[in-house]
């Protein structure tokens, strides 16, 4: 039950059933809460409450009555000078148009109510659909604009990057785009094909001449894909009512908002176009070798569902095509049957999702095996840790297709961790990789052209008039499976030491002249690395000192020298040291991934030096890292962007003791961070200086834990809840 806003009185009026009432609707962005921010309901209704104290103390004073619904009336709520502008302005334009009511998110929904907030959440886009007019009211758009010309600032307004305006443009069946001043801009039927330009929208929709039902779920999302809103809940709820299912809100859930949206969607709506999102590549006649950026591959597309509507944007090109089941050419295929073509039916379950695709194995493929062993050899060839680690066996092929008629295949490779085993258990991608995200696949999607069906037979028989001739075709037939495929990537929560915004403005002062010379360039001479003071004392509590430490300028870069002794006291004489070399490299423009431009190293030794007495000769031994680390470790990152407080850190597991050949040994965690110092006073997060010219070095060790080596194995094995830490 909606509660609306009367324009003449200022009062609120609920109201049952929307669709028998006239009312206009408003379509705005927040003002941000340094601005003011937005008048809520209660803040509203404490206003209300007042001016029904001014009326009742003017009627015992004797003045005589004015009409409560007179907005001109001296004590109206219209004259109240704490009632906001926005509020003021839209009651006016509404009310001069014949409105009695209006509905505007910010102050008709009590937001501290969860059980209204829900409704109105699950409700708005019907509400929106069935208002009268939604007015749009665009704060950063002057009069003298012209939203037709190419760089107007109705293009840029920030009212086109916001993801519930989505629905709100959409929605309605009427919308005027009303400027800062509350002046008439247009309709959307007018400056539809100047909208779809700025929103990628379609034409249909805006001018109403098709339903939303009739576009793909894909292209839905990628009308979402480069809107953001305030709270990461909010970019899957604000899409509820633009695939017309519900669900109930919850705060704090954060990114798997976006998981059961997208569950919800598969439940209610036949369409796999769903599962193509990310990064393509497009197989014609002869393989070409497709251009992808690194960092901007997804992590998460080894799974069946997205993790943001991000995923989608390239996906707009996308639609789905009638089941399998309803083409007649179906019968003639091979190993073909009417009672087993592919059900647009997913079941979802802890081990991952339940579907039934159309696969062919890739081993028949000589034209596609090639294209994924040459991508895994260009991006992750040369990695010794991805060597070995499977390749895709299998396409499976979606019942979807692009606008240019190109089929949607999903690589997949066998999974075997994590599931009980399964020889249906699979990932979406062309191959696996040891988890470096310079190692991810440069595609998850592969796009068939139609060109390699082998068939006018082919289960799809709605490609147009293609020439589908068996001599160009190189895609073999096979049968339907039931797969269970990962439906989403459970990764570790970023530490907040390692999230953007430490500071306000980004860089750091390290390298001389300009970062896009084809040769290493040197550091600035001012730039210094220290080691961080506050984890000195830190280390004391483990008996650690720093004994040593020195930054030295090289011609192309910068190494920090530390060395760490512990005396062992269960050994007299034994004293472990602990080297530490962190090296900052310049990496040229031409060998660089995107803006990263700098390289940090860090190198450890780890030895044991035994003096009996001091007469004797020292020995010296060197201990190997437990983990496969190799003691060395390396993290690029941006200079010139990077603005979070640890740009680069590495974790090593050594040897504690001199029993590393034994059965029995300890251990401990060794972490060093290359960070930011942070701000002398102060203490907001994004205060301190983007003029950075020293960096931190922070070194923490942990207590020692032990670890037995299983008989006749040479690693260690996992911790176990009896495993206790020792004390020093």
């Amino acid at each position: 039950m909606p509660r609306f806003l009367n324009t003449f009185t200022g009062q609120f009026e609920f109201k049952d059933d929307p669709s028998k009432v006239h009312y206009a609707i408003l379509s705005h962005t927040w003002s941000p809460k340094e601005e003011g921010g937005e008048q809520s309901y209660a803040e509203l209704l404490e206003l209300q409450n007042a001016v029904e104290r001014f009326w009742e103390d003017a009627r015992l004073l004797g003045f005589p009555e004015f009409p409560r619904d007179d907005p001109n009336a001296n004590l109206s709520i219209f004259k109240h000078p704490k009632l906001s502008k926005k509020i003021k302005g839209i009651c006016k334009v509404a009310r001069e148009a014949g409105y009695d009511l209006i509905w505007m998110d910010a102050c008709c929904v009590d937001q501290s109510n969860s059980a209204e907030l829900s409704e109105a959440i699950n409700s708005m886009y019907e509400w929106y659909r069935l208002a009268d007019v939604c007015y749009v009211y665009l704060i950063d758009v002057p009069n003298t604009d012209n939203p037709t010309r190419e760089k107007s600032l109705f293009r840029l307004s920030r009212w086109h990057k916001r993801g519930w305006t989505l629905q709100e443009l959409v929605a309605p069946e009427y919308v005027i785009f009303l400027t800062a001043s509350w002046e008439f801009l247009g309709t959307r039927t007018g400056l539809a094909s100047t909208l779809k330009q700025i929103t990628n929208v379609n034409f249909d929709i805006l001018t109403g001449m098709a339903s939303l039902h009739s576009v793909s779920v894909a292209r839905r999302m990628s009308w979402a894909s480069k809107r953001e809103t305030t709270r990461i809940e909010d970019r899957a709820y604000s899409l509820l009512g633009v695939f017309g299912v519900h669900l109930s809100p919850i705060y704090g859930e954060g990114p798997n908002a976006f998981l059961r949206l997208q569950e919800e969607i598969i439940r209610t709506i036949p369409d796999q176009s769903i599962f193509a999102w990310g990064p393509k590549s497009t197989v014609i006649a002869r393989y070409q070798a497709p251009r992808f950026e690194k960092w901007q591959i997804s992590r998460d597309a080894h799974s069946l569902l997205a993790s943001s509507p991000n995923a989608f944007h390239d996906a707009g090109d996308i639609a789905p095509i009638r089941p399998l089941s309803s083409s007649s050419h179906c019968q003639d295929l091979p190993g073909w049957s009417n009672d087993r073509s592919p059900r647009l039916h997913c079941v979802f379950t802890p081990e991952g999702a339940r579907i039934e695709l159309f696969c062919v194995p890739l081993k028949d493929i000589p034209h596609i095996f090639e294209l994924v062993s040459d991508a895994r050899q260009t991006w992750a060839g040369g990695c010794s840790s991805c060597h070995g680690l499977p390749q895709a066996e299998c396409l499976a092929l979606l019942q979807c297709q692009t606008r240019a008629g190109s089929l949607i295949a999903l690589p997949l490779c066998h999974r075997e961790q994590g599931v009980r085993p399964s020889s249906e258990a699979y990932v979406i991608a062309p191959f696996m990789t040891c988890g470096h995200w310079l190692h991810e696949p440069p595609f998850r999607v592969i796009q068939l052209d139609h060109s390699l069906i082998p068939s006018p037979k082919y289960v799809i028989s709605t490609l147009g008039s293609a020439d589908l001739s068996p001599t160009n075709a190189i895609l073999p037939l096979s049968h339907v499976r039931e797969l269970l495929l990962q439906h989403y990537t459970r990764r570790s929560p970023t530490p907040k030491s390692a999230l953007p915004g430490f500071v306000k403005e980004a860089g750091i002062d390290l390298w001389l002249a300009d970062t896009t010379s084809s040769s290493p360039l040197s550091p600035m001479p001012a730039f210094d690395l220290k080691v961080a003071e506050e984890r000195v004392q830190e280390l004391k509590v483990h008996n650690f000192e720093i004994v040593t430490s020195a930054c030295n300028h090289r011609d192309d870069h910068i190494l920090l020298t530390t060395e760490l002794t512990h005396s062992l006291g269960s050994i007299p004489g034994a004293t472990q040291i602990i080297e530490i070399y962190l090296t900052l490299f310049h990496i040229p423009s031409g060998q660089r991934a995107g803006d990263l431009d700098t390289a940090a190293r860090v190198s450890i030794k780890n030895r044991f030096q035994l003096s009996t007495s001091p007469h004797d000769s020292t020995t010296h031994l060197e201990a190997p890292c437990a983990d496969d680390s190799e003691e060395t470790s390396v993290t690029e990152f941006s200079s010139q962007t990077t603005s979070q407080r640890v740009v680069a850190s590495a974790t090593f597991i050594v040897h504690a003791d001199m029993h590393w050949n034994e059965d029995t040994f300890k251990l401990r965690h060794l972490r060093v961070k290359l960070e930011r110092p942070w701000p002398k006073s102060g203490s907001q997060l994004a205060s301190p200086s983007s003029e950075c010219t020293t960096l931190l070095v922070s070194v923490e060790v942990s207590e020692r834990f032990r670890r037995e080596r299983p008989a006749g194995l040479g690693t260690w094995r996992s911790p176990s809840p009896q495993d206790d830490a020792l004390d020093e």
